[in-house]
């Protein structure tokens, strides 16, 4: 199954017109491109309002780059902490992609803000893209 079956929203990161349609808010936030694939990071955050209007929503997705050792950030849902993650650098330029359940409070919420904050001292990593899914794909962490 593709991740576009499963997909009930997503944003770009990094592109003008899919953040603006997300409602992007950010502090110390900065947007590049690696081989083609738009991005974002932060010394500070940013975050996205992703819609969940069917209800269906279990799973947010997001997809970046793991070449920059020592960043770790946070993944809240609607100021909700899901996941701190820390990179090594190791897994060199592929896009990476992290699966993380959206907790069971906020699955029947419209609207789920996603931010993406960076630890102190620290900067996020290089988002490349932020979906809501309805189930769980296959993916390496």
């Amino acid at each position: 199954m593709s991740v576009d079956a499963v997909t009930v929203d997503k944003v770009v990161c990094g592109e003008q017109q899919p953040e603006s349609d997300h409602s992007i808010k950010t502090e110390k936030s900065f947007t590049g491109i690696t081989d083609d694939t738009h991005w974002r990071e932060a010394r500070g955050w940013f975050s996205y309002e992703l819609k969940n209007s069917s209800h269906e929503a279990r799973f947010l997705y997001l997809s970046y780059f793991h070449s920059d050792g020592t960043r770790n950030f946070e993944v809240l849902v609607n100021d909700e902490p899901v996941k701190t993650v820390s990179l090594s650098g190791d897994k060199g330029m592929e896009p990476q992609l992290l699966l993380l359940p959206i907790p069971g409070m906020l699955t029947g919420e419209e609207t789920l803000t996603v931010k993406i904050t960076a630890t102190p001292g620290s900067m996020t990593a290089r988002i490349a893209e932020v979906r809501l899914l309805t189930q769980a794909l296959t993916v390496e962490e």
